[in-house]
């Protein structure tokens, strides 16, 4: 109680009495919040040498300058080093390339971005979440240490019945009712889903942001014609599925305006 009351009167000592060294002194232990012990140290310092806690309180003030610069420059390079990793990932993301992530920060900021970025339908970013929580893209098991299978599915069907319905995400969710993977086996309706994203008839976006219709429609077209020929969700049909290869080669050729083979368009297509 004693060394409370001491500390009181240190700190309302009328202003006409107190030096101006005493001023500062009292004013240093308000911004470093010093506990009462050490503001009384420095007063009873400042009383037997004026001089010494004079200087000592120029020191004190110029380190605590030098700490407050320095993390400030800490922090403006730390917000520089992100905004720099965030454009390296983004840059990544919209040209497809592989993403090596060094941090536990790097993943967060990844996942981040990626959500960001889909959620004003940039289809890139989706697709890239989505092969992430699949674990089918390589650096996935770092981004997702187990796979989100279910939080892919969910994630896919509300880009095929949203604003854009995205092609891709027709073709990724209909090979996940094929395999059963986040949702049940339902080989009826991944028919059903190829079938849609063969015939393209989705609003397309903005020319900088939009899929290639054309290698969409026949990724979903050979699928379609892998079930046929399989007997995936249909009567096995080697004639149809024939069919189907061959009029999406025609009109991938003529789109492209190449003549690739089925097989050589398959290797390039990945469907």
């Amino acid at each position: 109680m004693r060394r409370f009351v001491l500390h009181a009167l240190i700190l309302f000592t009328p202003m006409a009495v107190a030096a101006p060294a005493d001023d500062l002194l009292l004013q240093e232990a308000l911004l470093r919040q010093y506990t009462t012990a050490e503001a009384e140290q420095r007063y009873n310092e400042r009383k037997a040498n004026p001089q010494a806690a004079t200087d000592a309180l120029g020191t004190g003030l110029s380190n605590l300058a030098s700490r407050m610069y320095q993390r400030s420059r800490e922090r403006v390079e730390s917000a520089s080093d992100r905004i720099e990793t965030r454009e390296r990932f983004k840059k990544a993301v919209l040209n497809d390339w592989d993403i090596v992530i060094s941090s536990e920060e790097e993943r967060r900021m990844l996942i981040e971005l990626l959500e960001e970025m889909s959620n004003i339908e940039y289809w890139q970013a989706t697709k890239r979440l989505v092969e992430y929580a699949l674990w089918l893209r390589p650096g996935a098991q770092e981004v997702f240490p187990e796979p989100q299978e279910r939080a892919a599915a969910n994630l896919l069907r509300s880009k095929i019945h949203g604003r854009f319905t995205e092609g891709w995400a027709k073709n990724t969710l209909a090979k996940l009712y094929l395999v059963g993977r986040g949702v049940p086996r339902d080989e009826t309706k991944a028919r059903h889903l190829f079938e849609s994203c063969a015939n393209y008839t989705f609003v397309t976006y903005q020319d900088t942001n939009r899929e290639d219709r054309v290698e969409i429609e026949a990724r979903c077209s050979f699928n379609l014609a892998r079930l046929h020929e399989k007997g995936w969700g249909v009567d096995a049909d080697p004639k149809k599925a024939e069919q189907i290869r061959n009029e999406a080669v025609t009109k991938y050729n003529k789109e492209k305006k190449t003549q690739l083979s089925a097989v050589q368009i398959e290797e390039l297509i990945r469907p």
